[in-house]
């Protein structure tokens, strides 16, 4: 009996544990937050230096280095859902996993069209890549917007994989449009003079929409205690911060498109992290809990005289 009682005790203490250690995860993506948020404030008066004239004359390369890596986890997204999609497959993870596949495709359109790459299929085209960089940046906002909104229930194969298919479509479509009908394309941005108001007024909408977004995922996030949407909201907020200082460079070798691409690489990261953590730690974390569980209610059976 003595026994049964230390062992319910020990199993209410690890739950008191498993609470306070939710508590704590929260709060870490609170400070993560405010860090991240705070750090706007030395990158703006450092982006304002110029740069450095190696990079300034290879900035291309600088732009590629910095591209490369973010198209490289909008695929490992992609992939993941595409791995996972034989297992119960979840209608936010089809979401994101299309939406993302599609971001990885026009990102690398918008890389190898920035001004100062080699030529392939047309010359590079600072109006393109810019083009090429608003669609790319209105997907992933879209993307996780949807996220945010939708229930996560569960669809068939056939579903995620038909909502892949569009995405790729979709790319290919827009692809050729910044490709062939160039013309048919507002100005985004004139040498000489820098963006146009078009250009600027587009970044502060999804800016203001990326901070809405962050909001949803925050308030589901807490009151659900899960950390994968908790990341994806931090993951919003820096992306609006990225959003913000893509409408203060006046050239296409400043400092501002540095800082700018920095946070939204730490942006995809964030994403990345908190889609695997609702795609495969929590879901692990559960099972443990639960095994957990069922070993308590075992060892809390009487032992037979």
């Amino acid at each position: 009996m003595i026994e049964n009682i230390e062992r319910s005790t020990a199993t209410r203490q690890l739950t008191d544990k498993a609470k306070r250690f939710k508590s704590l995860v929260y709060y870490r993506q609170l400070v993560w937050a405010i860090a991240i948020t705070l750090s706007t404030i030395p990158a703006y008066f450092l982006a304002a230096y110029d740069l450095p004239a190696l990079l300034q004359t290879n900035f291309a390369v600088v732009h590629l280095l910095l591209e490369l890596p973010a198209a490289a986890i909008g695929l490992m997204v992609f992939s993941l859902a595409w791995t996972l999609m034989d297992r119960e497959e979840g209608l936010r993870r089809s979401i994101l996993g299309a939406g993302f596949l599609s971001v990885a495709l026009i990102d690398v359109g918008h890389t190898i069209s920035y001004p100062g790459m080699p030529f392939f299929l047309f010359e590079s085209n600072a109006n393109r890549s810019l083009f090429f960089w608003l669609i790319g940046c209105l997907i992933v906002v879209l993307t996780l917007l949807v996220t945010a909104i939708v229930s996560d229930k569960t669809i068939r194969k056939n579903f995620s994989i038909g909502l892949i298919s569009l995405s790729f479509l979709f790319s290919i479509v827009v692809l050729i449009s910044g490709y062939g009908f160039l013309d048919l394309i507002p100005k985004l941005f004139i040498l000489g003079v820098g963006l146009t108001t078009e250009k600027v007024i587009f970044e502060y909408i999804l800016a203001v929409i990326y901070i809405l977004v962050a909001i949803l995922f925050f308030q589901e996030g807490k009151q659900r205690q899960l950390q994968g949407l908790l990341w994806l909201s931090v993951a919003c907020l820096v992306h609006s911060f990225a959003e913000i200082y893509f409408t203060l460079f006046s050239s296409l070798s400043d400092g501002y498109i540095v800082i700018g691409h920095v946070y939204k690489l730490l942006s995809s990261a964030l994403i990345y992290r908190g889609y695997v953590h609702a795609s495969i730690k929590a879901p692990y974390r559960r099972l443990d809990q639960e095994h957990s569980k069922l070993e308590a209610l075992v060892s809390a059976i009487p032992d037979p005289v």
